[in-house]
Order: structure tokens, then sequence, then C-alpha cells
């Protein structure tokens, strides 16, 4: 039987490779050192509280997926669109209005496939 540890680590690995980082741009999103996500993904160092938190955060995961394996590994779509929201709105005008430009481009190329 596999320790707790060893499935939460199994899980930061696919957190991370689900996002297609390296374990130092992973890392660096967060704050962290390299070697600190290889030591957490290799048993060498715990994943705390705080880490599970941050990443969760970061990366739209649930935390519950991240503790436990049970669920879904990302959040619902409607927490994820509040946080893409609240960026947007702290964006100027500017960039809003090329982030909206690229959104038309996206959905246009989308529909006429």
């Amino acid at each position: 039987m596999k320790s707790k540890m060893e499935t939460i680590q199994k899980r930061l690995i696919a957190i991370r490779k689900h996002t297609g980082l390296s374990q130092a741009a992973f890392a660096e999103g967060l704050g962290l050192t390299h070697t600190s996500i290889s030591f957490m993904e290799n048993g060498k160092s715990k994943i705390t509280e705080q880490n599970i938190k941050t990443i969760c955060y970061e990366f739209g995961i649930s935390v519950d997926w991240f503790r436990t394996g049970e669920g879904n590994m990302l959040l619902i779509k409607s927490l994820i669109t509040d946080q893409v929201i609240a960026k947007f709105a702290q964006l100027s005008p500017v960039l809003q209005a090329k982030v909206m430009s690229y959104i038309v481009v996206l959905l246009y190329n989308t529909e006429n496939k």
C-alpha cells in the first residue's frame, strides 16, 4: 500500500506536468526554488499546507483533490472564470483591449473550422 506522501508527490508531479512546466519554471511561478520542487516531488521535503494552497490557487487546482486524490483535479470552471475576470479587471484599458481583440480572433478561428 502506498503512503499518503507518495500519493501527494505523484499528484504534485501530475499538476506540474499538466501545466507543461519544467521544475524550474513551475518553482519560479510559485516563488520557490527548483530544488524545493525537486525535493517535494522526491519525498525529501514535505509539501506544506501553504505549498498546497499556493499551488492550487496559482494553477486552478482543487485543494481537496491535491490533498486526497478524490474528485477532479481542476477547479470547476466558474471559480477559474472568476479568477480570470478579476485579473482582467486589474489590467490597463490598453491591455484589456488587446486581450479582447485576441479573444475575438480565437472565437472567429474556432467557429470557422
